[in-house]
């Protein structure tokens, strides 16, 4: 798909910065229009985004799990707009069907990406992944 699909939207903005907007198209704000069109971005199949996620959040302590510490940093890089809180957390541990005082395990984050769960909490592999890349300024380590 070559063609751009553009929506008008008034929002002031001179600066254009391409963000993940789904799992194979960017946007961008172009002289006040949101722009949308296809990824061109090469990201890994969404099975290694979420093992290497999870490696690298699993860190202290190294345990198969990552806790409501890991899961708010992974939340800070990822959507700092939306803070985590332990209210918050323990609904997602529900979600997830983990245990709030353990953490979620690799299943339960790789299912956090699909169906129910990610309608509820509004979750995209390619976004994080995108995020996470970035923030490392390297993103060698990927």
């Amino acid at each position: 798909m070559t063609s751009k699909i553009t929506i008008l939207f008034m929002i002031g903005s001179l600066l254009a910065e391409k963000i993940p907007y789904s799992s194979n198209m960017e946007a961008e704000i172009v002289r006040d229009t949101l722009v949308i069109t296809p990824s061109t971005s090469v990201h890994p199949d969404c099975n290694t985004m979420v093992r290497n996620l999870f490696k690298i959040f699993d860190n202290i302590p190294k345990d198969g799990y990552l806790s409501y510490r890991e899961i708010k940093i992974f939340q800070y890089i990822t959507n700092p707009e939306f803070p985590l809180t332990y209210q918050i957390w323990k609904w997602i541990c529900n979600i997830l069907d983990s245990n709030y005082m353990i953490g979620v395990d690799i299943i339960a984050f790789n299912s956090s990406y699909y169906n129910q769960a990610r309608e509820l909490m509004g979750t995209d592999i390619v976004r994080d992944w995108t995020r996470v890349y970035e923030a490392s300024q390297l993103g060698h380590w990927m």
